[in-house]
């Protein structure tokens, strides 16, 4: 049985393996029933994972599912999911003769919808009438006096999202002063990744090296908002020493990765280099590898090629790095990865990187074998 919060529980997730079959309906002609189907989807326990923690694959591929519909059905549905934030239980009561319950607003609802509603800013495909009327709604969500921490963090990244100049300026404001404190980081995260603030890559820059800035405003928050891909890695506990301080300063890597600074690359490139991780510390590298590939275009490519062959890394590592590397176009990996692929006596090292193999490996080796069975041009069910 797979682990809860593990990424091959959240793909084996009914929403997420119903994603194709409502994109066939919608293309179908039937875009009543998508949108239920994602509305469900964004307001289901498996998307609503805290905003700022992790593993919140399922909500991502769900809103980038309703970014697939016409931008009046997917806006529509963003803005009914921000006014009317309850869950949806995907129960016909009346069919059972009874009265649908009164469901409580929830706040990471709302931060879905602004979330959302940021991505569809993002994607370019707004009118100039509609584009204007989005971005003051999320401009106005962010201002709202005594909104929950939660929503708040939802629409901090919704214009972090957007790629519009109009947000650098109250993302600044959230950054420098923003109430309670904990959204701080998180807009300074925003203006580091989705706007390349100069003073903002400054800062962060910094918090790479000194363990000022925006790590002290960490440590007085419960979460850390990432503005990248997603981390493996569960919520680091109190008790673990240095946990807050290796949290920060590889989701500030992370931040200047998608930015595109050397600083990020870097430390990347440090950290990879290392064959075991302090002891306490939760051993991101495997989250550095997947950042690398996802957001790190050609440099993150470099980094990678550099730290497989340099010989310092423990087995597990190399591997994951190789099937990053294929999966950005090196096919130079495959007769590597097939030795690999039925490997039984890893070499780990020390950290946490053993146990982020025995919950991920599954995936992690089916998707060589796509890749591979794709470079051969075999199709997805042929045998091996």
């Amino acid at each position: 049985s797979c682990l809860v919060g593990s990424e091959m529980c959240i793909r084996d997730s009914p929403w997420v393996r119903g994603l194709g079959a409502a994109s066939t309906l919608y293309q179908a002609g039937y875009p009543e029933d998508a949108i239920r189907f994602y509305r469900g989807c964004l307001t289901s326990v498996g998307s609503l994972i805290p905003t700022g923690q992790k593993n919140d694959w399922v909500k991502d591929q769900c809103i980038a599912g309703a970014l697939q519909m016409e931008v009046s059905d997917a806006g529509g549905l963003f803005a009914d999911l921000w006014d009317n934030p309850q869950m949806d239980l995907g129960i016909d009561f009346a069919a059972f003769g009874a009265e649908q319950p009164e469901m409580p607003p929830m706040p990471e609802i709302q931060a879905t919808a602004a979330l959302g509603l940021g991505k569809l800013v993002g994607t370019g495909q707004l009118s100039r009438q509609q584009h204007s009327a989005v971005m003051q709604a999320l401009i106005g969500m962010a201002g709202t006096k005594k909104l929950d921490l939660i929503a708040l963090t939802g629409a901090v990244q919704g214009l972090s999202f957007a790629e519009d100049p109009q947000a650098v300026e109250p993302l600044h404001r959230m950054w420098k002063k923003g109430k309670p404190e904990d959204v701080r980081p998180i807009a300074l995260g925003g203006l580091v990744a989705g706007y390349r603030q100069p003073d903002a890559i400054k800062a962060m820059r910094k918090d790479l090296t000194t363990g000022k800035g925006v790590i002290a405003s960490y440590k007085k928050a419960n979460s850390f908002a990432p503005w990248t891909a997603n981390s493996t890695q569960q919520q680091p506990t109190s008790e673990q020493q240095g946990a807050n301080d290796a949290e920060a300063r590889y989701l500030a890597a992370r931040a200047l990765i998608r930015a595109g600074d050397d600083a990020g690359f870097l430390f990347a490139r440090k950290f990879l280099d290392k064959r075991n991780v302090p002891q306490g510390d939760w051993d991101y590298r495997p989250d550095l590898i997947r950042d690398l590939v996802e957001t790190g275009g050609d440099r993150g490519r470099r980094a990678l090629d550099d730290n497989v062959t340099d010989g310092h890394q423990n087995e597990w590592l190399e591997a994951m790095m190789r099937v990053g590397l294929l999966e950005l176009g090196d096919h130079s990996q495959i007769p590597e990865l097939e030795v690999l692929v039925d490997k039984k006596d890893w070499d780990f090292g020390r950290g946490t990187a053993a146990r982020w193999y025995k919950r991920f490996k599954p995936l992690l080796w089916e998707s060589t074998k796509l890749a591979a069975k794709a470079y051969l041009g075999m199709p997805p069910g042929d045998q091996d």
